[in-house]
């Protein structure tokens, strides 16, 4: 009886926390990323990736002027994002909803508005599952938040990025 509780408790904890594992392929990419924004096909035609200290940071704009920065400073199992690709410890699990990383959104299609899954009320996970090359490949779903508290949904993201 024990047992089942203990497993509940993990399975709620897990549910909703970020940090669980994306799972795609870079086959059929469509320009340098994709994703799914507020039920809005995007792709981003120019992406890089860098290390910034310990973390490693994804940038990418695309179409529809909205642009993306994925960043990951600890790994699910909390090692630094930036040693766990150098030592190409793959894949490697981050939670976007706080400390560890982030998302953020820039929305230039009626103005200026930026969201961040590391607002209160964000969740998602980013998964760099492999390095090609100079290459990150990832994926990533998250929810970032406004100062006003609207929430922009990110689903389905995959990229392959160049380092920078």
């Amino acid at each position: 009886m024990k047992w089942i509780w203990m497993m509940v408790g993990l399975v709620g904890c897990a549910e909703g926390k970020g940090g669980e594992f994306a799972e795609c392929d870079a086959d059929g990419l469509v320009g340098v990323g994709e994703a799914t924004v507020d039920g809005i096909d995007w792709t981003a035609s120019v992406g890089t990736w860098m290390e910034a200290g310990s973390a490693v940071q994804l940038n990418l704009q695309g179409s529809i002027d909205i642009g993306m920065s994925l960043r990951g400073t600890r790994s699910q199992s909390g090692q630094s994002v930036a040693d766990a690709v150098t030592e190409g410890r793959f894949p490697i699990v981050v939670d976007l909803a706080g400390e560890d990383g982030s998302g953020s959104v820039m929305d230039q299609r009626n103005g200026l508005d930026s969201f961040a899954s590391s607002q209160p009320g964000g969740s998602g996970s980013m998964s760099i599952l492999d390095q090609n090359d100079t290459a990150l490949i990832v994926c990533f779903d998250f929810d970032a938040v406004n100062a006003d508290g609207v929430i922009m949904e990110v689903r389905g993201g995959k990229a392959e990025v160049q380092a920078q």
